[in-house]
């Protein structure tokens, strides 16, 4: 494991549930993790076909939900990310689905569990 970041331009920083903090790299693209208890980077996606959608210098924004979910937003058009790290998987959100634009700028939740986002 790396004991070092993998990017220097963090865009955004969420924590989740179990304590471990989840960056968004302008600089390398993609989604990091960082356990501070053993002070270990990595970088996900892990599969070939997730990588090129999250491996991208547009990621924005980033929310880590009750529920082991990341939402990723990005000013690439791509729409809303949710991305379950624990098994890899990628399920896209976008104009087709509702949202009223594919330009995802901020994502946060309320105390219902609610995702709110903010558009361009």
């Amino acid at each position: 494991m790396k004991t070092q970041s993998p990017g220097s331009r963090i865009s955004d920083i969420s924590e989740d549930q179990q304590g471990i903090f989840w960056m968004t790299s302008q600089s390398n693209g993609g989604i990091i993790r960082f356990i501070k208890s053993r002070n270990e980077w990595k970088l996900f996606p892990s599969t070939p076909a997730n990588f090129n959608l999250l491996h991208k210098k547009g990621i924005e924004c980033m929310y880590a939900d009750k529920e082991g979910m990341l939402y990723i937003g990005n000013f690439t058009g791509d729409g809303l990310i949710r991305f379950d790290y624990r098994n890899d998987s990628i399920t896209r959100f976008n104009r087709n689905d509702g949202l009223p634009t594919n330009y995802i700028r901020s994502i946060t939740a309320d105390e219902s569990g609610n995702i709110w986002m903010a558009s361009a």
